[in-house]
């Protein structure tokens, strides 16, 4: 099922690793530098204009693990992604960003970046998420400074 996964690539550095890039003191600002400890840095890639590209984005986040709750759904649906994110408040989850896309063959997908203190988490989310009848598929993948897994 890994299709977000494939399409955006993510990885959590440390505020110690992160200076190594000696951002610019408004990007400091607008990430909250003297905040967080940690930066999620997600790349996507855009092939919709005339060159190839990417985007990169910086997300701040107060824990060491920030996992992707991947969904997979005949159709997108408001209602889907609302009792999504109630499910991730209810497990004191900080949801840092979410997309998603749809195939030709009524398969959508849609996921949300969301880190949390608690680094058990992915059991009940799962018993949650697969208890929505609309839900065919879901998984949860991890992103910590050493990689990316499967939780």
């Amino acid at each position: 099922m890994e299709e977000l996964l494939s399409q955006y690539n993510g990885r959590l550095y440390s505020k110690k690793e992160l200076e190594k890039w000696d951002l610019s003191k408004v990007i400091k600002r607008q990430i909250a530098w003297e905040e967080f400890e940690y930066f999620f840095l997600t790349a996507s890639k855009e092939e919709k204009h005339s060159q190839k590209h990417v985007h990169l984005t910086i997300y701040p986040s107060r824990f060491p693990i920030v996992n992707l709750l991947e969904v997979e759904v005949p159709k997108i649906l408001p209602i889907i992604l609302h009792r999504t994110l109630e499910i991730l408040k209810e497990n004191n989850s900080n949801i840092l960003t979410s997309t998603g896309f749809c195939t030709n063959n009524n398969i959508c997908h849609f996921g949300v970046f969301f880190s949390t203190p608690d680094k058990a988490i992915s059991k009940p989310i799962l018993t949650k998420m697969k208890d929505l009848k609309e839900v065919k598929s879901v998984k949860i993948f991890s992103y910590t400074c050493d990689g990316c897994f499967e939780a």
